[in-house]
């Protein structure tokens, strides 16, 4: 899965447009699941995002603590859209990616035992995050992978079919963004220009809005 850089951006984008389905189903048509089956394309292509972006990040520190500070500026909105309480607690996605870096920070710095202290934490302690251990190991999965593109696709396709194996049945339609990613990556596509912020921004602010709309109807 070797692509440019303006067929990354428009991948983002496509990613943003399957999570706004999916989430408009949450919100708004929770008994239709042909929303979140469509939605489901999305998190795979957000997970290989976060791994190539690891690549290219110069501070991965600073990196880090935006993904840290937005996943707290993204739990209140989280929360009324998915219609999670305190009594059933979920952590946003923002939190899992969270995770998701730490564990390449880790590789990346060699910090093997480390690393593998911490995998057995996540193991034993299965925090409460959105996607689970299939959604913080997968773009760790793509980083450690990134040079053998037909082994990302196999793991994609192992994990994913795991995930849906152990109680999220929807979740295996992720496997669809497989030949996205391929028929993407067979044109040549112009340049978008979007701030780097915009897609940070976007996951709370549009969370947000929904919300709004389901009150006002």
């Amino acid at each position: 899965m070797k692509i440019t850089k303006e067929q990354s951006d428009w991948l983002k984008i496509i990613a943003i447009l399957l999570m706004i389905i999916d989430h408009i189903g949450v919100v708004f048509f929770p008994e239709q699941p042909v929303w979140r089956i469509i939605g489901r394309l999305a998190f795979p292509l957000f997970a290989y995002q976060l791994a190539v972006g690891f690549q290219y990040t110069r501070d991965r520190k600073r990196q880090l603590t935006y993904l840290m500070i937005f996943a707290m500026v993204s739990q209140s909105p989280y929360m009324m859209a998915i219609g999670v309480t305190l009594e059933n607690l979920s952590l946003n996605v923002f939190f899992t990616f969270v995770l998701s870096y730490a564990f390449m920070m880790l590789w990346a710095m060699k910090k093997r035992v480390t690393f593998a202290i911490a995998l057995a934490l996540l193991f034993l302690t299965l925090p409460a995050v959105d996607y689970g251990i299939y959604g913080i190991l997968l773009p760790v999965g793509f980083y450690l992978l990134r040079n053998h593109p037909s082994l990302q696709v196999l793991l994609l396709v192992m994990a994913t079919l795991a995930k849906a194996f152990v109680g999220s049945p929807l979740q295996s339609f992720a496997i669809f963004a497989i030949p996205l990613v391929l028929v993407v990556s067979l044109f040549k596509l112009p340049q978008v220009k979007l701030s780097k912020w915009f897609f940070y921004v976007f996951y709370p602010v549009h969370l947000a809005i929904l919300v709004g709309v389901s009150y006002l109807i």
